[in-house]
């Protein structure tokens, strides 16, 4: 946001005995922010420091509902006195115009990041040597923001390559399978990845508070002997809006009745006994989904109230019809050289039942944390991208 241009002023006024500044701005828009407000996003030195731009102050120390004296500075900054506190603070307009939180300015910078349901029918491709600068960077992580998916073409084979592409994108999110771990059919299988049974839809790994984030799965080998194996993919935002209008009291029961969803393994090199208890669905106030879980492979015993336990296997059974049958599903089958980036917190995933000989078809996978993701794309779309907003990522954040 321009400062010398949105951000110039028309009219200051304080307002109900000195408790909030209302500004009037050249185009006519109005922000009023509460004495409160301004107190605790003060800007000065002593609050703030310069080097960091972190908080200084003494949170309990400060006087609630203190009045103000406002007044523009030569340098154009807004100069307020707290009466009581004796404290001087200001603001630069710019700061005061991005921040404001009138009704009108929320929703608009809601609709800006607001995450859009993919109804392509298609994935978008692109080639790896075009991932050999931060600009093909940001086209991947951009459109997995936009889409929740992107394939890359060409990726080199060898063992390690995936995590030189996940370390450029944020710290890996290691999980109970390790820091990479390998989608192959084997002796001893510890996951029904490891065997060539059918995957229902599901996101990796949900029954951790926080699930990774973002899914690097790489084909190392995928022989034409193999039958099925195919991957499909469902953009969980669109069903569940889908759902919402379709089955409205059935949408409701998933944000609200807790689901049982475990992964005790005992026996294994790492034992593993985890079980959370949450909705599938997760909305904030307004009704907006803030995040999934779901994984059928995962889910155990419903322990809830008597009332509601046919309630939700009505609505947990309708809603995977809902997935299995969304028009918009893609189905993929790998070659030796593909890989997927995928937003795990939005995107499911399912495979087709296969047979072969094992090694035949043989996928290497790994995560980076959402909200590492996040940062990264926000870096790249200030420096080489659009300079335009990110979209909601379903971490969980409440502004979406």
């Amino acid at each position: 946001m321009s400062a010398s241009i949105d951000a110039k002023i028309k009219e200051l006024k304080v307002l109900e005995d000195g408790r909030k500044l209302q500004i009037t701005w050249a185009d006519g828009k109005d922000s009023v922010f509460n004495s409160n407000w301004l107190r605790f996003n003060c800007q000065c030195v002593k609050c703030r420091c310069p080097v960091t731009q972190m908080k200084t102050f003494e949170i309990s120390s400060i006087p609630l509902d203190d009045k103000m004296e406002v007044k523009i500075a030569d340098c154009g900054k807004i100069l307020v006195t707290w009466k009581n506190e004796n404290h001087n603070g200001e603001f630069d307009p710019a700061f005061l115009r991005k921040n404001c939180y009138s009704k009108q300015s929320i929703e608009e910078k809601r609709q800006l990041i607001r995450a859009l349901p993919n109804k392509k029918t298609t994935i978008e491709k692109m080639e790896w040597s075009e991932l050999d600068n931060d600009f093909g960077l940001w086209r991947l992580l951009r459109t997995v923001n936009d889409d929740g998916i992107m394939m890359v073409k060409n990726v080199p084979t060898e063992v390690g390559t995936i995590l030189k592409l996940m370390k450029r994108v944020g710290p890996t999110q290691e999980s109970f399978y390790e820091e990479t771990w390998h989608a192959v059919t084997k002796e001893g299988a510890i996951n029904i990845s490891e065997t060539g049974g059918k995957l229902p839809y599901h996101l990796d790994i949900p029954m951790y508070e926080a699930p990774p984030g973002i899914l690097f799965l790489e084909c190392l080998e995928f022989d034409a002997g193999v039958d099925g194996g195919d991957t499909i993919f469902a953009d969980f935002l669109q069903v569940a809006e889908q759902f919402r209008i379709d089955h409205p009291e059935h949408f409701k029961t998933l944000t609200t009745v807790p689901a049982t969803i475990k992964r005790i393994h005992l026996d294994r090199d790492h034992p593993v006994h985890m079980i959370i208890r949450t909705p599938h669905i997760k909305v904030n106030n307004k009704g907006e989904i803030l995040s999934f879980h779901w994984h059928p492979c995962h889910h155990g015993p419903l322990c809830v109230e008597e009332e509601y336990v046919d309630a939700y296997y009505h609505a947990y059974q309708e809603f995977h019809k809902a997935v299995e049958n969304s028009p918009y599903n893609k189905k993929i089958r790998f070659t030796k050289g593909d890989m997927v980036v995928i937003n795990n917190r939005r995107m499911v995933h399912c495979r087709t039942a296969y047979g072969g000989k094992p090694g035949q078809r043989h996928l290497q996978g790994g995560y980076v944390c959402i909200d590492d993701y996040k940062s990264r794309l926000n870096v790249l779309e200030n420096t080489v991208g659009n300079k335009g907003p990110v979209r909601h990522v379903f971490n969980g954040d409440w502004f979406c």
